[in-house]
């Protein structure tokens, strides 16, 4: 398992996996903006067995960074290597500069749920009907943890 930056030139390989891990995926063209956004970093698992098995995207305004998606090829979910993702994204916002991570999650998601609360994330709202659904629209729960020394 190797976790590295990732550049535009993945952006097709991650939106495979986009595709393939999320009802409502993120576009291609969505995948190579957060590539070239000088403000955003973009991560990315490679497995011996696949390259691009999951990747997330991080978005850090001055001391503040926001996880604005995450996803792991349902062909390697259930093996640790969301957790390992989600530890990368502490790491990486707080040499960033972020004094605090915060996200938002499908109420639905209780596996992502419970993984954010493992890593010290607290429920702040929810931000009502926010998510498309195959029948309407799901809330989004949003949620924060500190960051900084503790990672």
């Amino acid at each position: 398992m190797n976790i590295r930056p990732g550049t535009p030139a993945d952006a097709p390989h991650l939106a495979q996996t986009e595709q393939a891990a999320a009802a409502f995926p993120w576009s291609l063209s969505q995948i190579i903006q957060s590539c070239r956004n000088e403000r955003q970093r973009v991560l990315v698992l490679d497995l011996e067995e696949l390259p691009c098995a999951g990747f997330a995207v991080i978005d850090c305004i001055v001391d503040e960074a926001t996880l604005l998606n995450i996803a792991v090829h349902p062909d390697c979910q259930g093996r640790g290597f969301g957790t390992a993702l989600l530890q990368a994204v502490v790491e990486c916002s707080a040499s960033m500069g972020a004094l605090k991570l915060m996200l938002e999650v499908r109420s639905s998601n209780l596996v992502a749920l419970s993984l954010y609360r493992r890593f010290g994330f607290r429920e702040d709202g929810i931000r009502k009907k926010y998510y498309p659904a195959a029948s309407g629209r799901e809330d989004a729960v949003l949620m924060s943890r500190a960051i900084g020394s503790e990672t």
